[in-house]
C-alpha cells in the first residue's frame, strides 16, 4: 500500500513537514521531497526546518515519558523500522555515553513541534498572560 492510500484509509492528513538540519541539509532533503512529491503526484506541504536544542528541551520530553503518556500504534515495535526505534529510545541515558540518540532527539523535537501547533491539551500553567506558549518561547521564570 502506498502512502496515499494509506492516508486516505486512516483519513490522516499531513499537515507540517518539519525536518532537523543544517543550511545544506535543507536543501538537499526539499529536493528529495519535492522529487517524491512530482513522482508520486502526492501534494506535501512545505517543509519547516526546525534547529531546536533538544539538550534544553529533554525535561519536557522525560515528563510526559515517566508519566507514561507516551503511545506507539498498534503493531509498531513488530517492525523494522520500530524494532530500531524503540530500541534506541528505551536505551538511551544521555548524550555522554555516546551512543545513538536519534529516536530520543525525535521524541524531544516532536513534543515542542506539537506545542508550536498547539496540538496539546493545555494546563491553565501553560498560558502566559492568557496567551499559550511555545514551550521553548517561555522564560525560565515562566517554566517554573
Amino acid at each position: 500500500m502506498d502512502i496515499r492510500a494509506k492516508l486516505k484509509k486512516d483519513r490522516l492528513q499531513v499537515r507540517t513537514l518539519a525536518f532537523d538540519g543544517n543550511v545544506s541539509q535543507e536543501s538537499h532533503w526539499t529536493i528529495h521531497v519535492r522529487n517524491y512529491s512530482r513522482t508520486h503526484g502526492f501534494p506535501v506541504p512545505p517543509i519547516d526546518y526546525k534547529k531546536y536544542d533538544v539538550d534544553a528541551l529533554t525535561k519536557n520530553a522525560e515528563r510526559v515519558y515517566k508519566n507514561r503518556e507516551v503511545y506507539f500504534p498498534a503493531g509498531f515495535k513488530n517492525t523494522e523500522m520500530g524494532d530500531a526505534f524503540l530500541l534506541q529510545f528505551h536505551n538511551f541515558a544521555g548524550k555522554k555515553r555516546n551512543k545513538k540518540d536519534d529516536a530520543a532527539d525525535w521524541f524531544i523535537s516532536i513534543i515542542e513541534l506539537l506545542h508550536e501547533l498547539h496540538l496539546v491539551r493545555y494546563k491553565e500553567t501553560f498560558k502566559i498572560d492568557g496567551a499559550i506558549k511555545s514551550i521553548s518561547q517561555r522564560t525560565l521564570a515562566d517554566r517554573i
